[in-house]
C-alpha cells in the first residue's frame, strides 16, 4: 500500500530517470544514469507524509526505488497534531545513514536538511512523541531535487 514517503520517493525516481534518458517502467538500472539524473534540475515538490504514532512512538518504512543519486534539499514541517514536540529521524535503509533528524520540533516548526542519494534509497521515519497518546503525526516535505 502506497503512503505519502513511497508517492514521494516515486515522484524524484520518475524525474530523476526521465532526467537520465529512461523511459519510466524500462527496468534500466545501470549506475552510469546517476550522473545524468543528478545534473538535472527538477522542480520543487510538496508532499504530505502522515505516521501512525502509538504510546508517543511511530515508524514508516518506504519501498525502496531507483533514486538515480539526486540530491534532495528541503525542508520538514510538523502540521499536526498541534499539541506536543516531535523526535524525529529519517535514515536511508539502503545505505544507513541519517538522512534528517530533529529533535523538540513542534506544529508548524520546520527544519531543513540536504541528502545525496545513492543509485537506490530506502527511507525509514521514527517519531518519538512527548506524549503518551496514540495520534498521527502529519509532516510537509517540501524538497528541491
Amino acid at each position: 500500500m502506497a503512503n505519502g514517503l513511497d508517492e514521494f520517493l516515486q515522484q524524484i525516481s520518475s524525474h530523476a530517470g526521465a532526467g537520465a534518458g529512461v523511459a519510466e517502467g524500462t527496468g534500466a538500472e545501470d549506475e552510469s544514469y546517476s550522473d545524468a539524473a543528478a545534473a538535472v534540475a527538477l522542480p520543487q515538490v510538496t508532499h504530505m507524509v502522515d505516521v501512525p504514532v502509538v504510546n508517543g512512538q511511530g515508524e514508516l518504512t518506504s519501498e525502496r526505488v531507483t533514486s538515480w543519486g539526486v540530491t534532495i534539499e528541503g525542508t520538514v514541517t510538523v502540521t499536526a497534531p498541534p499539541n506536543g514536540t516531535w523526535d524525529i529521524t529519517a535514515t536511508d535503509l539502503e545505505y544507513n545513514t541519517v538522512v534528517y533528524q530533529a529533535t523538540n520540533l513542534g506544529v508548524n516548526q520546520s527544519k531543513s536538511f540536504s541528502y545525496k542519494t545513492g543509485f537506490h534509497v530506502q527511507l525509514k521515519v521514527v517519531a518519538t512523541w512527548s506524549e503518551q497518546g496514540s495520534t498521527t503525526l502529519a509532516l510537509q516535505l517540501n524538497t528541491n531535487h
